[in-house]
């Protein structure tokens, strides 16, 4: 079409604060993964045995709660609060921000460009 430019090639840069965050989110997703998995199939097979009625037998108690609450529940509770306390305090860290300065009329700083569900760019419209 005339009178339409073509577009500019824009280098894009990852932000270390975008890579650092994304790195937390997946060692948190994998934290809940792993103490789901783990609650769900040490309390099905420690807590749904059916014994038949000749075998029926008092259930086995640590600190007065049945076996499968002990390991399916409390041991993974207790475990991923040691794991997260490990993750905020030396896992985590602040990322500095980037400062994005371009050349405005007024010579002030401006947010980094952001794409638009329309494909331009914020700097674009």
């Amino acid at each position: 079409m005339h009178g339409q430019s073509e577009p500019k090639e824009v280098a894009w840069e990852i932000d270390p604060q975008f890579l650092q965050a994304r790195r937390e989110m997946f060692v948190v997703l994998g934290m809940f993964v792993a103490s789901f998995v783990w609650t769900m199939v040490v309390s099905y097979l420690l807590g749904y045995r059916t014994p038949s009625p000749e075998d029926a037998i008092e259930p086995s108690l640590i600190w007065g709660m049945p076996l499968w609450v002990f390991w399916g529940i409390l041991v993974p509770w207790m475990a991923i609060d040691i794991v997260a306390i490990w993750f905020c305090f030396y896992f985590m860290r602040d990322e500095p921000p980037v400062c994005y300065e371009l050349n405005t009329p007024s010579g002030a700083a401006m947010p980094p460009a952001t794409i638009q569900a329309n494909g331009r760019s914020s700097i674009e419209s």
